[in-house]
Parts: C-alpha cells; sequence; structure tokens
C-alpha cells in the first residue's frame, strides 16, 4: 500500500539505490535520492534527462500516488562512487 512503498523509497535512498517509481500519470521516473533533513525528494523523469526535479514531501506524494502506490528496486548492490578525474601528476 502507500505507506509502504514510501518506507521502501526512503530506504532505497539511505541505502544508495536508485529506485523507479509510478509517477504522474501512468508514468515510471526515476527517485535518485532524499533528504529526511529537508524533507526533498530527487527525481529525474525520462522525459527530461538534463535536470534533477525537485520535490517537497506533499508535491512528491501528489506525483507518486498520481500513478498508484508503485516502486522497483533491483536487488543488486549499491552503485559505485562517481570517479572524479584527478591529476595526480601535480
Amino acid at each position: 500500500g502507500e505507506a509502504n512503498t514510501f518506507e521502501w523509497m526512503k530506504w532505497a535512498c539511505r541505502n544508495g539505490r536508485g529506485c523507479a517509481i509510478g509517477a504522474g500519470g501512468s508514468h515510471f521516473q526515476t527517485l535518485i535520492g532524499y533528504e529526511p533533513k529537508s524533507g526533498h525528494w530527487f527525481v529525474v523523469n525520462n522525459n527530461s534527462t538534463s535536470k534533477i526535479d525537485v520535490y517537497d514531501e506533499s508535491g512528491f506524494r501528489r506525483l507518486h500516488m498520481a500513478s498508484g502506490p508503485w516502486v522497483v528496486i533491483l536487488d543488486v548492490p549499491p552503485h559505485p562512487a562517481v570517479a572524479e578525474y584527478v591529476a595526480w601528476w601535480k
């Protein structure tokens, strides 16, 4: 149900796992983060991949519940850290 998907989404974010979430009408988007202190949720929409959409708690609840309570979390370890280019020879 609804409460369960929110707990799973928070778990995925705490553990470094992006997840597919029901968002909007009949659409899935990628949840990439949650900041408990501010209550902000960070989402990438495959229709606008050049930006990260930020939602407050009520906006995110509306977005998620518009599609129904769906979440898909892959059963694999979290991704490695993003590579960083360093001029090690300097």
